[in-house]
């Protein structure tokens, strides 16, 4: 893969991240400029609890800044390691060279909050003290939600979202949101519309999509209702559960969070076969587990609030 010069910050840290890339070649208008690591941007970075929100601004810095100053201060290693100091000591130097090279930058192009303010940014923090309102949903239930700007959303079975009880003097409208949840429709503003994960935090490029960010799923699942995925991603939101060759541990997930019962099963491999199924939530925990053992050689047992998968 090949990073291009004018990529922000926020987009190629996200990409690294999220494919496991320790270090990629940077392209400026087809021609390599240098390479650059993870880490050398983690460092690039800085502290993110330094208060002047420095870290915050060079999330939006494009990939070639970041780089001439890498190169910059890799030129300029007038810090030795000496004393008590040791290495922390030269740590603080070099991040303290990245901030104020990060300054100069703002300061020389003219770069200002509104200006680099266009990305899918992780959001400069705020001292707000505005009341934070929680909406949770338990086993068997959905909820819908209205958030102060008239976005309205749908929460699935034991999710949860956050939000200020008004947006009024900070610089994005972020919910918090734990679990699932099928945003119907973002309201127009001047504020950017941010969510925050345990997974990720970023900012929707559509205004109505799905958010699976349960913790217990192995990564978010962002889906938008104009692209690919949406019958099998919003069948909730219409009162069903829609199994399209899935694995069963995932299927047993969803009605782990609707029927308040614990899957255990026989073996690994069991958890891996894969099921077809479209049936109503309104249909007993029962109904559901027969229909599966016609479709697949399994079997399932029930004890309590217990469900025993095997052979």
């Amino acid at each position: 893969m090949i990073l291009n010069a004018h990529q922000h910050i926020a987009e190629v840290i996200t990409i690294m991240r999220d494919q496991n890339f320790d270090s990629l070649p940077v392209h400026e208008n087809g021609v390599l400029i240098g390479t650059i690591s993870y880490n050398e941007i983690i460092e690039f970075l800085g502290d993110p609890d330094d208060e002047q929100n420095v870290y915050f601004h060079k999330m939006n810095f494009n990939l070639g800044t970041a780089l001439h100053v890498l190169k910059d201060a890799e030129e300029r290693k007038d810090y030795k390691l000496s004393g008590s100091s040791g290495i922390k000591g030269a740590i603080a130097i070099r991040t303290i060279k990245f901030a104020a090279a990060a300054i100069l930058v703002l300061a020389v192009f003219g770069l200002s909050w509104a200006a680099i303010n266009k990305y899918n940014y992780i959001p400069k923090k705020h001292t707000s003290t505005a009341k934070l309102i929680t909406i949770a949903t338990k086993h068997g239930e959905t909820q819908s939600v209205k958030l102060p700007d008239g976005t309205t959303l749908i929460l699935n079975a034991l999710s949860e979202v956050s939000y200020p009880e008004s947006f009024e003097g900070l610089e994005t409208r972020e919910i918090i949101l734990n679990g699932e949840a099928f945003i119907d429709s973002i309201a127009s503003g001047d504020l950017p519309f941010v969510v925050k994960t345990d997974k990720k935090i970023f900012r929707p490029t559509g205004n109505k999509l799905n958010v699976n960010a349960y913790v217990d799923e192995n990564k978010l699942t962002v889906t938008y209702t104009n692209g690919p995925g949406t019958t099998e991603a919003l069948a909730w939101t219409k009162g069903n559960f829609l199994f399209h060759d899935l694995p069963l541990s995932a299927a047993m997930r969803q009605l782990e969070r609707w029927y308040d019962v614990k899957v255990v099963y026989q073996n690994d491999e069991l958890s891996k076969t894969l099921v077809g199924a479209t049936v109503s939530k309104s249909k007993s925990l029962q109904d559901i587990l027969q229909l599966l053992e016609l479709s697949q050689s399994i079997n399932f047992k029930t004890s309590g609030k217990q469900v025993a998968v095997s052979n």
